[in-house]
């Protein structure tokens, strides 16, 4: 992190992760830093499936503790998510993954 840090200034990049707790040791250990969750449907099927069983309340309680940005799936979007991130203040990067064809 030092190297990094040492030719970017600290606002001008996100540590991006599907990792939850990656995020809260780079949180932890380096609290300057901002950090983003990526979620998608395949890669954070668990959380996904927190979500549909216990609600809305698991997802504003994991974004209140960690990430400072939340970078959606589109296909994540239809669980109320974005709502969600707004009522909270996070900002919001909604992506897809394209696959050229062959």
């Amino acid at each position: 992190m030092a190297l990094v840090m040492g030719y970017i200034k600290i606002d001008d990049f996100v540590i991006l992760s599907f990792n939850v707790s990656s995020l809260r040791w780079i949180n932890l250990n380096y609290p300057t830093v901002k950090t983003g969750l990526l979620l998608s449907k395949k890669k954070n099927n668990f959380l996904i499936i927190l979500l549909r069983l216990l609600g809305i309340w698991v997802f504003q309680k994991l974004i209140r503790l960690t990430p400072d940005i939340l970078a959606l799936q589109w296909e994540t979007l239809k669980f109320g998510l974005l709502e969600i991130a707004a009522k909270q203040g996070k900002p919001v990067f909604v992506w897809t993954l394209t696959l050229p064809v062959l």
